[in-house]
């Protein structure tokens, strides 16, 4: 009888000290749900409210189907180099929230270090434009004067396979002004 009176008393104690357990493991739980969330650095908060402008941008309806491009692959490098100084920008988050294009880095580099329009084959190149022109929508900007010069001279668009087809408008291009701060992309007042 005493044997048995001790293994109930020992099965109660070590019922016991399971429930204590479980109730200090919700305790612990209701702890950390009601610690306050650790404030975002700078650098964190600057990389989400660069994802939110890209998934604005990504919002932005054009009027119809581009299939055209109007920027040479110079303009498209240097819209990204712009787009890349931005606070929270970087090519990573570029790649894969703008271009959805998670592992592109080598076709990105490549793509920046190409002159003229050798690049104009590389899928970076009509996404980027894509991108750019909906930003363009969205910042409420008007067409650029190089922009209106290339849909004069290229009314179906600039060639996306022949590396050559702008040599022949070299000289109208070479009259556009540095000057033109059209093109400057106005992004920094998001992260201010």
């Amino acid at each position: 009888e005493q044997q048995l009176e001790q293994q109930l008393v020992q099965q109660f104690e070590q019922q016991l000290e399971q429930q204590q357990q479980v109730h200090q493991e919700d305790e612990a739980v209701d702890e950390e749900v009601e610690q306050e969330p650790k404030p975002l650095t700078p650098a964190q908060r600057n990389k989400l409210v660069a994802k939110d402008l890209i998934e604005m941008i990504h919002w932005v309806q054009l009027d119809d189907d581009v299939d055209e491009i109007f920027d040479s692959c110079p303009e498209v490098a240097e819209k990204i180099n712009q787009f890349l100084q931005l606070d929270g920008v970087n090519k990573k988050i570029f790649l894969e929230y703008a271009m959805d294009q998670k592992d592109a880095y080598v076709s990105l580099k490549t793509f920046l270090d190409g002159t003229n329009q050798s690049q104009c084959r590389n899928k970076i190149y009509g996404k980027a434009y894509i991108f750019f022109e909906k930003l363009r929508l969205l910042e409420g900007r008007e067409k650029s004067e190089e922009r209106l010069r290339n849909e004069e001279l290229f009314p179906d668009g600039i060639s996306t396979s022949e590396p050559d087809a702008l040599i022949g408008s070299q000289e109208a291009q070479s009259e556009s002004s540095d000057e033109d701060s059209e093109t400057d992309l106005k992004c920094d007042e998001y992260f201010a």
